[in-house]
């Protein structure tokens, strides 16, 4: 959780988050309540950042978290290319949904 802490720190630092330090510890020890620290963390996020930017950094961030917790190390490393395939593919699917005639009609 130690390690975590300072890991959650850093990165959020590094994304330009305003208040890393607490926000990361917070994460990083609550991790032993599954999503509580991941939920807390994200939701702060969006209350910070108002282009899409900073928020993509933050959930980069929180995506490892996420996959980490379920899936393990394993987990960690899929999690980016997992993120980014159920990105691009939730994105085709509004766009497809936008243009279609049950939409448009």
């Amino acid at each position: 959780m130690g390690v975590l802490a300072v890991y959650y720190a850093a990165a959020l630092s590094i994304a330009r988050f305003e208040i890393a330090l607490p926000v990361g510890i917070f994460t990083g020890l609550a991790v032993f309540i599954p999503y509580i620290g991941f939920a807390t963390g994200l939701a702060l996020a969006l209350l910070q950042f108002g282009d899409w930017y900073g928020f993509g950094a933050v959930a980069v961030i929180f995506a490892l978290l996420a996959f980490g917790q379920l899936f393990g190390f394993f987990g960690v490393l899929l999690a980016l290319p997992v993120s980014a395939i159920l990105s691009v593919a939730v994105r085709e699917l509004r766009q497809s949904y936008l243009e279609s005639t049950l939409y448009n009609n």
